[in-house]
C-alpha cells in the first residue's frame, strides 16, 4: 500500500507565491489557546507557497452578515514554513469579526484575504540583539519572529518578555520554553515575571546587578557584563536578566 504525497510536496519548487488577488484562504486548522485567544490556520485554495516578513498582517474579509466586515490580523506563523500561514486572535468583549471566526469559522470554509503586508519586522530594523516586549495577544508578530530565527538563525541573541493577567493566559509559553532551548541566546528573567515572580530589574544587561537572586537548584548559563562578583557567583547568587536555565532551576523571589 502506497500513500499518495500532496501535490505540494512533489511540487513545491514548481509553485507560484501566494497572491491575494488570485487566491483564497482556506482553514485547515483551529486551536483553541486560552478561554478567549484561537489559532486560525490556512493554506491558499490553489497549490501556492506563501512569502511574507515575520511580523507581518493580513486582513480577512469575514462574512458576518449581509455586508462583510474587514479585519485586520498579524501572522503568528513563520515564512520559514511556507506552506501555510496562521493568526492567533483573541475575541475582546463586544467583538463582531473575530467573535465570527470563534463561533463559525471551521476547517474547509475558505475566506477571502488581503496582503501579507506591514513593516513591524526585524528585517525592517536590523541588530545585533533584539528586545521583544509584549502583552496578550500582542505576541503574535514576536512570536512569528522567534520562531523565524529558531528555524533560520538560531544564534540570534533576543531578550523575550511577554505579560499576561495570569500565567494560564500566557500565550505560546511551553513553545518558547522549547524554543529557548534550541536558541542559546534567548527564557530566566522573562519566565518569572510570566508566572507572577517579581524580580527587580533595570539595566536587563547583565551590568547593573538589580536583578542579583540566589539560585536554590539547578543549572544556568550566565553571560553577565561585570553586574556580579565571583564571590557572589560560589555563594550562588545569578543575574537573571543574562541567566539561561539548563533545565529546571529554582530560585529565591
Amino acid at each position: 500500500m502506497t500513500m499518495e504525497m500532496p501535490r505540494a510536496f512533489h511540487h513545491f519548487d514548481e509553485l507560484d507565491p501566494w497572491r491575494d488577488r488570485q487566491h483564497m484562504l482556506q482553514c485547515v486548522s483551529v486551536v483553541t489557546e486560552t478561554a478567549d485567544v484561537m489559532t486560525f490556520t490556512f493554506r491558499s485554495d490553489k497549490p501556492a507557497w506563501f512569502r511574507y516578513l515575520p511580523g507581518q498582517f493580513v486582513t480577512l474579509e469575514l462574512p458576518v452578515e449581509e455586508e462583510p466586515v474587514m479585519r485586520t490580523y498579524t501572522l503568528s506563523s513563520t515564512p520559514s514554513r511556507p506552506l501555510s500561514i496562521a493568526v492567533t486572535v483573541k475575541a475582546q468583549p463586544g467583538s463582531v469579526g473575530t467573535r465570527w471566526m470563534f463561533d463559525n469559522l471551521k476547517p474547509g470554509m475558505v475566506l477571502k484575504a488581503f496582503g501579507p503586508l506591514g513593516d513591524f519586522s526585524f528585517v525592517r530594523h536590523p541588530g545585533e540583539r533584539y528586545l521583544f516586549i509584549s502583552a496578550g495577544s500582542g505576541i503574535t508578530p514576536m512570536i512569528s519572529m522567534t520562531r523565524w530565527m529558531a528555524d533560520c538563525a538560531p544564534e540570534s541573541d533576543v531578550t523575550f518578555i511577554s505579560c499576561a493577567r495570569r500565567p494560564d493566559d500566557l500565550l505560546f509559553k511551553y513553545e518558547l520554553e522549547v524554543l529557548a532551548r534550541q536558541m542559546p541566546q534567548l527564557t530566566v528573567l522573562q519566565t518569572a515575571r510570566a508566572n507572577g515572580v517579581r524580580i527587580g530589574a533595570a539595566c536587563e544587561g547583565g551590568i547593573c546587578g538589580t536583578c542579583r537572586v540566589m539560585k536554590i537548584a539547578g543549572d544556568v548559563e550566565m553571560n553577565h557584563n561585570g553586574g556580579i562578583l565571583d564571590d557572589e557567583i560560589e555563594e550562588g547568587y545569578i543575574l537573571a536578566c543574562c541567566s539561561r536555565p539548563i533545565g529546571d532551576v529554582q530560585i529565591e523571589a
